[in-house]
């Protein structure tokens, strides 16, 4: 059997949504996060703190990435910016300041 031929909107929906290419990064937060977690796991701690930043500007209240990020900088023994990550978010949530 034949398969219907697709719709040109049908094959820009498809291109959109497709991953990136070997090498190449996206700039989606999740993406960003994932990558960054997966270098953490690595012991690559200053690659993925690049990565966490990059999905920062996109996305500077997600509070995965926050806690993520707090994560990255305890296991390199930076806790003073672990510690102060959270409460920034939050603020950037709407919550109110102690």
């Amino acid at each position: 059997m034949k398969r219907p031929a697709r719709s040109s909107k049908e094959n820009r929906r498809s291109r959109t949504k497709a991953p990136p290419r070997s090498g190449e990064v996206s700039f989606r937060p999740r993406a960003l996060l994932l990558e960054g977690a997966v270098l953490d796991s690595t012991g690559r701690y200053s690659e993925a703190e690049g990565y966490y930043r990059r999905a920062l500007k996109i996305a500077p209240a997600s509070a995965q990435l926050l806690n993520n990020l707090a994560n990255h900088y305890l296991a390199r023994g930076n806790r003073s910016q672990a510690a102060n990550l959270p409460e920034g978010g939050c603020r950037r949530l709407g919550a109110p300041e102690r």
